[in-house]
């Protein structure tokens, strides 16, 4: 494991949209040009970081993360990345496209019944949590993916937007 991969990453671009002469542009930041797809790789790349820091990471560590996909897919290229074993719980019926992308970063698929959602896949991430050394970012009430974007995405905002004033974040 060694987390130099976020510093790898590039900020992603934005492009301003004009929907009136009349008033300023709208700034788009262009997240689905983050590796995994979306902004959901920021989150995985802080959380895997400070854990780490932490020590409540180390090589033997399995990450384990229910999601019905976006989470699932940053955490398994991330964990690719870092030399991580992964393991997504999600429930039955989500897009076979993203189990491919999941698969294709090395990471390991376990469905939940499809009736019982995501909060199925979370109680089966928790139990998986309790066989042995793994480490959950649990997505759905982490302070640090907030975090993650505070100190990351706000900041490549500030520095792409002409004066570095924001007037609103959508």
């Amino acid at each position: 494991f060694h987390p130099r991969y976020r510093h790898h990453v590039a900020p992603t671009p934005r492009v301003p949209i004009h929907l009136d002469t009349d008033h300023p542009p709208i700034w788009c930041k262009l997240e689905f040009l983050n590796p995994g797809g979306s902004t959901k790789d920021r989150i995985a790349r802080y959380n895997l970081e400070k854990a780490w820091r932490q020590g409540r990471l180390n090589p033997r560590t399995t990450v384990v993360e229910a999601s019905s996909g976006s989470t699932s897919i940053a955490f398994a290229l991330a964990c690719a990345q870092f030399g991580l074993r992964f393991v997504a719980v999600m429930p039955e019926g989500v897009s076979n496209e993203r189990v491919l992308i999941i698969r294709a970063y090395g990471g390991e698929v376990r469905f939940t019944p499809k009736e019982q959602g995501v909060r199925g896949s979370i109680h089966e991430a928790e139990r998986l949590a309790s066989e042995g050394d793994v480490f959950l970012p649990r997505q759905f009430a982490n302070p640090d993916n907030a975090e993650a974007h505070r100190l990351g995405t706000a900041r490549e905002v500030i520095d792409q937007i002409p004066g570095g004033t924001v007037d609103v974040v959508v």
